[in-house]
């Protein structure tokens, strides 16, 4: 949906926009961070990116038909994260969250692990949110109850909750930490 522009999330298209025009700077594929984001936007909005994906997809064993009929199949168990408290997402253990995923299935352990496409998380509510005891940070979608009830204890440990509301970093910083630049280190 991304890719066609069915559903563009603000915050997940800037992130994309800035780490792909980074990455086509340091590749060599672009003079400078400005033409190389001209180029994403360009290619999103050609389809270009779309008829890649898919292209890909199918290579790797997927889908030929992946960008009309992308529907995945629905997990059995469907569980809210409700929060333990009220207050406000403070922080969010992002590898945590890929542990989850993989313990529901999700991800491979080992090469040749097969991978459960109906499992993940999803909903999850940015860093800065404020939440009500019992509001969903997030949903499971698991194979059975007992994975389920297992993630959804997890997704709570990852996400930190605090009674006072967080100090963010501006608009500008808070989706990209901190960035890599070839032959800068980090930044």
């Amino acid at each position: 949906d991304f890719l066609t522009g069915r559903e563009q999330e603000p915050r997940l298209r800037e992130v994309t926009l800035t780490l792909g025009a980074l990455g086509l700077v340091q590749a060599g594929l672009a003079d400078n961070e400005r033409a190389a984001r001209q180029q994403m936007e360009q290619s999103l909005a050609s389809g270009a990116a779309a008829e890649r994906w898919a292209a890909m997809v199918a290579g790797l064993g997927g889908p030929t038909d992946v960008l009309h009929d992308a529907e995945l199949p629905i997990a059995p168990v469907l569980l809210d994260v409700p929060a333990l408290t009220e207050g406000w997402i403070e922080a969010v253990d992002t590898r945590a969250l890929g542990l989850v995923v993989v313990e529901l299935g999700g991800g491979r352990r080992r090469p040749g692990d097969a991978v459960d496409p109906r499992v993940g998380l999803s909903g999850l509510l940015p860093v800065g949110t404020p939440v009500a005891a019992g509001q969903p940070l997030a949903q499971v979608h698991a194979a059975s109850a007992e994975s389920a009830r297992a993630a959804v204890k997890a997704v709570q440990a990852a996400l930190l909750l605090t009674t006072v509301k967080p100090a963010l970093l501006p608009p500008s910083a808070d989706l990209i930490y901190g960035q890599v630049r070839a032959g800068a280190g980090t930044a």
